[in-house]
């Protein structure tokens, strides 16, 4: 799977722009000790997972999918921006 790269000068300077974003999905109770959960003001769940994608901007492709504890925080990732790359984390809450 794949999109359209996009064409933006600014953007040239740089060998990749990712974008990540992640979406957290609740599970039983009793998966618990496999997938730790996570909690807001609103909700929260003894076991949850989430589910990241990256996509690159300029070549238009996915990259970086993976499953991780729903309390991972997607900024845990942005460790990646060093070495010339542009990281771009979307977050919703």
């Amino acid at each position: 799977m794949a999109a359209d790269p996009v064409a933006i000068p600014l953007l040239e300077r740089f060998s990749e722009v990712i974008v990540e974003d992640s979406t957290t999905q609740s599970l039983p109770d009793e998966l618990e000790e496999v997938w730790q959960g996570c909690g807001n003001a609103t909700e929260s769940a003894k076991s949850a997972f989430k589910v990241h994608v990256r996509m690159d901007l300029l070549s238009g492709g996915l990259k970086g999918q993976a499953l991780t504890d729903g309390r991972y925080l997607i900024r845990n990732h942005l460790c990646d921006s060093i070495g010339g790359n542009v990281v771009v984390s979307v977050s919703s809450i």
